[in-house]
């Protein structure tokens, strides 16, 4: 795990991102790392929930599975995406520019998603 928590920590340090997780698709924190405003086992939670009702809805619309759902907020954004056998959750800024932070993101999602199958 510990692989998984220095993907996350450099990727953390990308402009914009507060934080980022990575759980199982039961809610259970693997590792991440976020500011203590906000609570990482919650987020886990929130992001499986989250994940399972999108699963379902792609199913039930015969999209298959979603790869990456974004959630808008009024004071930042949230990013979940599917993994395979987990979700990383990434944390971002209010107005943060997702054309900046994508690249990042996608080569940290397939680096987790390696390192989690080989567990």
């Amino acid at each position: 795990m510990n692989q998984i928590r220095t993907a996350i920590e450099k990727f953390s340090k990308t402009m914009g991102v507060t934080g980022a997780l990575v759980c199982t698709h039961d809610g259970i924190l693997i590792d991440g790392q976020i500011s203590e405003r906000f609570d990482r086992d919650m987020l886990s939670a929130l992001s499986s929930s989250v994940g399972l009702a999108l699963k379902n809805a792609c199913m039930d619309m015969e999209f298959n599975n979603y790869s990456q759902y974004h959630i808008t907020a009024s004071r930042g954004d949230m990013v979940i995406s599917d993994l395979g056998s987990s979700l990383f959750v990434v944390i971002l800024e209010k107005g943060t520019d997702m054309g900046s932070v994508n690249a990042e993101m996608f080569q940290t999602a397939n680096q987790i998603k390696k390192i989690v199958s080989m567990d």
